[in-house]
């Protein structure tokens, strides 16, 4: 399980053990009428949910397996259009860490 938080401070109860540095991934989500359509016809699809699990398989990756925090994660959002498609495009950014609780 990885821990996924905004903050740069940690909860009460937890320490870094390891810093293992910054990780970065950029998901596409179609934005135009046929990508929206698409959207409401799979009721299960959940963008920003497969978004926040690429970024941790991004995570996980650069670390070999390494980690189970990220923090001071931010969001930064641009859109594009190819040949009259509109793409949205999340970038997820954040430092990633072995941590531990503290009893």
């Amino acid at each position: 399980m990885m821990l996924v938080l905004t903050t740069e401070v940690l909860p009460q109860g937890f320490h870094i053990k390891e810093i293992h540095g910054l990780v970065e991934a950029t998901y596409p989500v179609q934005i135009t009428e046929d990508g929206l359509m698409r959207g409401l016809m799979d009721r299960d699809r959940a963008d920003h949910v497969d978004a926040i699990e690429a970024f941790k398989k991004a995570a996980r990756q650069s670390a070999n397996g390494k980690g189970n925090l990220l923090f001071g994660v931010r969001v930064s959002t641009s859109t594009a259009s190819f040949q009259g498609e509109t793409f949205l495009y999340l970038t997820y950014c954040g430092t990633l860490a072995t941590c531990e609780m503290q009893c």
